[in-house]
């Protein structure tokens, strides 16, 4: 399902994530923007969204972020989890 690139507020209305989350979910790496709007706002589209649902039920099945953060990097390579 394509969006449309959504700013950090927007795709944290979305997700339910604050906007402050989701700036330290990308300092770890979590989720990163795919572009920034000329007046550099933070843009993010599909990709964004699936990891964050996907950190949603991690978490809520108790794994910390450093193994979620593991789990989302096997998976940028390739390679199952």
């Amino acid at each position: 399902m394509w969006m449309p690139m959504l700013r950090i507020g927007q795709l944290a209305a979305k997700t339910g994530f604050t906007p402050k989350t989701l700036r330290c979910y990308e300092g770890l790496g979590l989720v990163r923007p795919d572009a920034r709007s000329e007046s550099g706002y933070r843009l993010y589209g599909d990709t964004a969204l699936e990891r964050l649902q996907f950190a949603s039920r991690a978490r809520s099945l108790g794994l910390r972020l450093d193994d979620i953060r593991r789990i989302l990097e096997i998976s940028d390579e390739g390679r199952l989890p």
